[in-house]
């Protein structure tokens, strides 16, 4: 209790040095690094931490002491004008600079460097780690939990040179809640194998703060996480001969690497070459995995379309029109999914469609779990999950019609079965 009340008493910049020095997560705001710093003194503070605390309490009293002695100096010498912040705020800048240098000589900073190693075997100089206002696009089978380490800049100072090899290496911490969050997601699937319902996750797309981005795995990409091997996607057999082969731009999981103790660190090093046209940017999250099941009891919930929001549209496709030669008095229609080959059960199409057939959604969503492409089967536009709709006429037709696969939607909006003729 009397450390944490030190605690509360330190200055922002003090509580990220301690938690430095404790090899914990520093970034975030001063509510936030004294919840991370009392987490660490109720798991069991160590003697070298305690001594810590108490060292910068002294020198914040210290601080505190010369401040107003500097004020009461000032107001005198200046007709009562105060500049005494000024001094102590670049007394503690200068103070705050010799001691991350000295906390970065003993590894107790937060390790975030990345070098060109062509460069720097001549300049010796280190790239400065950036962090970019970019946005991962959403992943559907994933449940955002926490960012780990907010996205960060792979920017490149020779962009449009080839062959151009790049390392860099970081480090992160787990918290008590998301190192238990994972630890009981464990689910054994062998003796040898063990799957995690919540992940963590390496995310990489392009450097582009213009909109959210796809993933986006750099040429060359070698990752190492705790010394252990990240195993990357296989490589997509290229269409055409002379072609280099690339990976299926996907997250990679590396929970299995992860160390799951909150006061141990995980390193994360990365080789890659320079893309000649664009810089790349990483991230790393924790995710809750989900399944198809999950996904298409969110879909029946919130994306059902009513019934005559359809039968307006095909009012619209087969209005007659002046301008145009051709018109359409009706629209066949088929009730088997184009993916499945079966009777649809649940139709849905995108809404960036413009067409009425449908998929099945669960046939959709199981395709898209195994390989990830997210486009319409039919129109071949892009068809991710959020713009999916689950279509009331079809699932009214198809309650209806039991013993025909084809219908035919007339100029009023109605529809009627196409019934074959037998031979």
């Amino acid at each position: 209790e009397k450390l944490k009340k030190l605690v509360k008493d330190l200055r922002h910049n003090d509580l990220k040095l301690i938690l430095n020095f404790a090899k914990r997560n520093s970034s975030g705001r001063k509510q936030e690094l004294l919840e991370r710093l009392n987490d660490v003194i109720d798991c069991g503070c160590p003697v070298s931490l305690a001594v810590k605390i108490n060292e910068m309490s002294k020198k914040r009293n210290a601080l505190n002491a010369n401040s107003k002695l500097s004020s009461v100096a000032s107001a005198r010498d200046r007709g009562g004008t105060t500049i005494s912040h000024t001094f102590t705020h670049a007394t503690e800048l200068e103070k705050s600079k010799k001691t991350n240098e000295a906390d970065k000589d003993n590894n107790n900073s937060v390790n975030s460097s990345s070098s060109n190693e062509n460069s720097s075997s001549s300049s010796g100089s280190l790239d400065i780690p950036f962090y970019p206002d970019v946005r991962f696009r959403h992943l559907p089978f994933y449940d955002f939990c926490d960012d780990l380490l907010k996205p960060i800049g792979m920017k490149d100072k020779n962009l449009g040179s080839k062959n151009n090899p790049k390392f860099a290496k970081y480090e992160f911490f787990l918290t008590p809640q998301q190192a238990k969050k994972i630890k009981d997601s464990q689910i054994m699937i062998d003796e040898c194998m063990i799957e995690y319902g919540v992940q963590v996750l390496l995310r990489y797309c392009l450097l582009e703060t213009t909109a959210e981005q796809d993933d986006n795995l750099p040429p060359k990409l070698c990752v190492h996480v705790n010394t252990k091997l990240i195993t990357l996607p296989n490589f997509i057999t290229p269409s055409h001969m002379g072609i280099e082969p690339k990976r299926p731009n996907r997250p990679l999981d590396i929970t299995h690497a992860c160390e799951l103790n909150p006061l141990k660190p995980n390193f994360v090093s990365m080789t890659w070459v320079s893309d000649p046209v664009h810089n790349h940017c990483f991230g790393i999250t924790l995710c809750k995995k989900l399944n198809c099941t999950t996904l298409l009891n969110r879909l029946k919930q919130n994306c059902s379309r009513h019934p005559d929001l359809t039968r307006a549209l095909i009012k619209e496709k087969l209005a007659v029109n002046i301008d145009n030669e051709i018109s359409f008095t009706c629209l066949k229609i088929s009730l088997i999914c184009p993916l499945g080959k079966t009777r649809l059960v649940l139709p849905c199409r995108s809404s960036n469609c413009s067409h009425l057939q449908c998929f099945d959604a669960s046939t959709y969503l199981q395709m898209n779990d195994k390989k990830p492409t997210w486009v319409c089967p039919i129109c071949d536009k892009l068809a991710r999950y959020d713009s999916l709709i689950i279509d009331g006429l079809f699932i009214e037709i198809l309650q209806k019609v039991k013993d025909t696969n084809e219908i035919q939607f007339l100029e009023d909006g109605n529809w009627k079965p196409i019934v074959k003729k037998q031979q």
